[in-house]
C-alpha cells in the first residue's frame, strides 16, 4: 500500500470551530445546575429500546437519588423506542431531585451525540459551566458514596490534571445471569459480594495489551469540562456518530495520564457493572439485561460477500489441513466480521489523533488484530497451512476491509493513493 499525507487541516479545523460556535449559540441552556463545592456534574446519555432497559434506568436513578450526603447535579439526554417512551418519561418524573435535569431527543442518537447535546446546552449558560464532569451508563447501579468519592478526587486533583480515574467496581463472579437479575439496589450488590456471587475488580495499572473488554471505560473517569469540550471540537462528525466513539474518547483519557484513585476501604465498590469479566463488548448494539454485552460477532452482507469471493482461495490454502466441517464459507465470514470489528476499534481511536496516519500505523493495526484473532487457531503450528491461511486473511484485511473503514471514518487519504 502507498499512502500520501493530506494537506494541512488548519483551515478546515478553523471552519469546524466556527460552525461549532454558531450551533452552540442557538441552543437554549438548561437551568443553572446546583453545584456542590467540587463543581462536579454527571452526564447520562441514554437510548432505551426495551421495557427491561427502562426498568434498569429507574434502578440507576434510584441509586443516584440515594447518594450521601446528597445526589449530584445531573444532566440526562435521552431518546427511546416509541413503545417504551412513555415508560422512560414516567421514570424520570418518578425519580426527581432539584439538581436533576433531562432533555428528550426526538430521534435515536448515539451515546456521544447525546453527550454532545448536553455539552452544547451547558455551554449556552457559560457562567454556570462546571469544572468537572463524570459519567454513568443507564444500567449501572451506584454505591451511596460514588458522587462523594469523585467530588473529593476532583477537589484534590492537581491544577494540571485533566482527568481522574477510579476503576473499582463490583461485577458478577460467574456467568451472565447468575446474580445480575437480583441486583436492584446497592444493598443487593453488597449481599452478592458477601455470598461470592459478585466480586470486586480494580485495574491498578493500565495494560494496553490486554483484551479491551477487561480494560477501563470512560464511565470510570472524571474529566475537566474544558477537556471534554475540546474532544468534541477535535473529533470528526463521523467519529461522534459512531457506535464505538467511547473507545476513541477513553483512549484520549488514557493519554492524558489520569490521576488514579480508589476508595480507602478495600471492600467498597463504586458502582455495579453487570457484565462479567471476560465478556466481550457488544458491537451490534443489542439491548439486554446485562450491559448490552454480547459474545456474538456481527456479520453483515459485506462480510458474507467477501467470504463468497475468497472462499475458493482459502479452500486451496487450507487444503489437507482441516476437514470441511471444521472450516467453511460461513466460518470465513465470521473471521472477516471479527477482523473488521477489531480493526474498527483501533482505527476509531487513531482517527481522533490524526486524519492522515502513516502507513505503519495502519499496517501495525492490521497485523495486530489478525494475530489476536489467530492466537488460538487450531491451524497454528501446522506450518505452511497456517501461513497460507494467514496470508489470505491479511490480504483481505489490508484491502477491502481497511478501505471500507477508511471511508466510514473519513480518513483524509485519497483512495487513488491506496493500493493493495
Amino acid at each position: 500500500m502507498t499512502f500520501t499525507r493530506a494537506a494541512s487541516p488548519c483551515s478546515h479545523r478553523a471552519a469546524c470551530r466556527g460552525r461549532w460556535r454558531r450551533r452552540r449559540a442557538a441552543y437554549r441552556p438548561l437551568a443553572p445546575p446546583v453545584f456542590d463545592d467540587g463543581t462536579l456534574v454527571c452526564f447520562l446519555a441514554s437510548h432505551t429500546t426495551s421495557a427491561a432497559r427502562a426498568e434498569q434506568l429507574g434502578w440507576l436513578l434510584d441509586s443516584i437519588a440515594a447518594q450521601q450526603p446528597h445526589p449530584p447535579p445531573m444532566y440526562v439526554s435521552w431518546s427511546a423506542a416509541a413503545e417504551v417512551e412513555h415508560v422512560v418519561r414516567e421514570t424520570l418524573e418518578r425519580v426527581r431531585w432539584p439538581a436533576l435535569q433531562h432533555v428528550h431527543q426526538p430521534k435515536k442518537l448515539t451515546q456521544f451525540e447525546h453527550l454532545r447535546e448536553l455539552v452544547r446546552r451547558v455551554q449556552a449558560a457559560q457562567e454556570h459551566a462546571p469544572e468537572w464532569v463524570y459519567f454513568t451508563d443507564d444500567d449501572d447501579l451506584w454505591s451511596e458514596q460514588r458522587h462523594a468519592l469523585f467530588a473529593r478526587f476532583c477537589r484534590d486533583a492537581d491544577a494540571r490534571a485533566t482527568a481522574v480515574v477510579c476503576t473499582r467496581k463490583a461485577r458478577p463472579a460467574g456467568k451472565r445471569g447468575s446474580s445480575s437479575s437480583c441486583i436492584r439496589r446497592s444493598a443487593d450488590v453488597r449481599a452478592a459480594l458477601a455470598s461470592g456471587e459478585a466480586r470486586l475488580t480494580d485495574l491498578h495499572a493500565l495494560d494496553l495489551n490486554v483484551e479491551s473488554f477487561n480494560m477501563d471505560e470512560y464511565f470510570d473517569y472524571a474529566v475537566r469540562f474544558r477537556a471534554f469540550e475540546s474532544f468534541f471540537m477535535r473529533a470528526p462528525i463521523a467519529v461522534v456518530r459512531h457506535k464505538l466513539c467511547d473507545l476513541a474518547f477513553t483512549s484520549e483519557l488514557r493519554r492524558a495520564q489520569p490521576v488514579r484513585r480508589a476508595p480507602e476501604l478495600a471492600d467498597e465498590f463504586v458502582y455495579w457493572y453487570s457484565r462479567p469479566e471476560g465478556t466481550p463488548f457488544a458491537i451490534d448494539g443489542t439491548d439486554g439485561g446485562a450491559a448490552g454485552a454480547s459474545s456474538s460477532v456481527e456479520i453483515d452482507e459485506f462480510e458474507r460477500q467477501l467470504a463468497r469471493e475468497h472462499w475458493p482461495e482459502m479452500a486451496r490454502a487450507m487444503s489437507g489441513t482441516l476437514a470441511p466441517e471444521q472450516f467453511d464459507e460461513p466460518s470465513l465470514a465470521f473471521f472477516f466480521g471479527a477482523l473488521r470489528q477489531g480493526i474498527e476499534q483501533e482505527l476509531i481511536q487513531l482517527r481522533v489523533i490524526s486524519g492522515s496516519p502513516t502507513r505503519g500505523a495502519f499496517e501495525g493495526a492490521c497485523v495486530r488484530q489478525l494475530d489476536l484473532l489467530l492466537a488460538d487457531n487450531p491451524l497454528r503450528g501446522t506450518g505452511e497451512g497456517f501461513e497460507r491461511m494467514r496470508a489470505v486473511l491479511l490480504a483481505v484485511l489490508r484491502g477491502p476491509i481497511l478501505q471500507r473503514l477508511m471511508r466510514l471514518l473519513s480518513f483524509d487519504l485519497p483512495r487513488r493513493n491506496v493500493s493493495v
